[in-house]
């Protein structure tokens, strides 16, 4: 099959949507598919890892200066997408209001190929009211027909599908298609290991070290964050990632904030944690969540994110993302490191028996030879 895979940014942006498009595509092109990416170009990247790269100009300017990851293409990555849309034996394209994304939509409608999206994020309840009504309208009236008029649609986890069921989607009409997780990088170290990358890292080897990895932006609960550090000064509390929000300018002496890492600085930086800690809302199931699992570190979630996959309740520490629900659980956590470590073998073993990237791309395989009818 030509497939032609759309997504907002490629995995050098460091964001899940495309980490998981990487890890679906790489195994597409692996099986003898042809594979087309048509993603933003990052001024400052030079290549990128995503198989068949056809890199869109553009500007990054709404995420610099609003922490939102919207890139606007220029015209002529819009019309190159359409020109291999109409080539296509079928699109791949990811979350329904990119204009990317939107542009897929129009193609497959023009030249009849095929489109399946993948639906990763369903409400986000911004703090800015005009931030909510404008993704609310937008979701409504462009992703709404984006995804109605798709020949499928995956959604990643229960929370996104039932909020587009809940605007009007076709309840039913959309497949459920977990992520998977790469255990050859995410995997648990033993107690010398473990002790060996805490002393590296500079941890303190008896004091619970408290993670949290992802976008430094509102909707992954910065600012709950940053009051739990405040009010919880028991553990060391490290943050992983990037974005306007940066802890490490919140000058607090129990945090510690190492930037972005690669995959395998960060696999031991899981391993090397006592709890994965995000109280983020607004997403279908953050990957880093299955990661910190994968690599045998408990995790502490909002309500949301535990309701998100069948099972994961029993497994993951979880309340709702407020002050009120969320200090007295990390806590008593934090006064508890037996609970931590009893809860260790638990998530692996999940992990283990839930998440594959194999099997997911294989679902995903037998998905679009359906749509295009082979």
């Amino acid at each position: 099959m030509k497939i032609v895979v759309v997504t907002h940014y490629f995995p050098e942006h460091g964001g899940g949507i495309e980490v998981v498009a990487q890890q679906l595509a790489v195994r597409l092109a692996r099986a003898g598919n042809s594979i087309a990416w048509f993603a933003t170009k990052e001024p400052a990247t030079e290549s990128t890892a995503a198989p068949g790269a056809c890199p869109v100009r553009g500007t990054n300017l709404v995420e610099r200066w609003l922490g939102i990851p919207y890139p606007l293409w220029n015209p002529v990555g819009l019309i190159r997408l359409l020109a291999a849309v109409r080539e296509a034996d079928v699109i791949h394209a990811h979350d329904c209001i990119y204009l990317g994304s939107v542009a897929a939509s129009l193609g497959s409608l023009l030249f009849g190929t095929p489109l399946l999206i993948t639906q990763h994020v369903g409400n986000v309840p911004f703090r800015r009211l005009i931030f909510r009504r404008l993704l609310l309208l937008a979701n409504s009236v462009v992703g709404l027909r984006v995804l109605n008029r798709a020949s499928a649609v995956v959604f990643v986890s229960v929370s996104p599908k039932s909020y587009f069921e809940g605007l009007g989607f076709a309840t039913g009409r959309g497949v459920l298609i977990v992520n998977g997780v790469d255990r050859t990088i995410f995997k648990p170290l033993g107690p010398a290991e473990r002790d060996v990358a805490r002393a590296r890292l500079g941890w303190p080897r008896r004091r619970a070290v408290f993670l949290f990895v992802g976008r430094f932006v509102e909707k992954k609960g910065l600012s709950l964050m940053r009051a739990l550090a405040e009010q919880i000064p028991q553990p060391l509390w490290c943050f992983v990632g990037w974005g306007p929000e940066d802890p490490g300018n919140w000058h607090l002496p129990n945090i510690v904030s190492l930037g972005r890492l690669t995959h395998s600085e960060l696999a031991r930086v899981y391993a090397a944690a006592d709890l994965l800690v995000l109280p983020s809302v607004g997403e279908g199931f953050p990957l880093v969540v299955q990661e910190s699992m994968s690599s045998g570190t408990p995790v502490a979630v909002s309500s949301e994110t535990a309701r998100a996959i069948g099972g994961l309740e029993d497994v993951v520490w979880h309340a709702p993302p407020t002050m009120q629900n969320f200090r007295p659980l990390l806590e008593k956590l934090a006064a508890d490191e037996s609970a931590l470590q009893t809860r260790r073998a638990d998530v692996q073993a999940f992990a283990e028996s839930h998440w594959s990237w194999d099997a997911c791309a294989e679902e995903y395989s037998l998905l679009l030879n359906e749509i295009c009818g082979h």
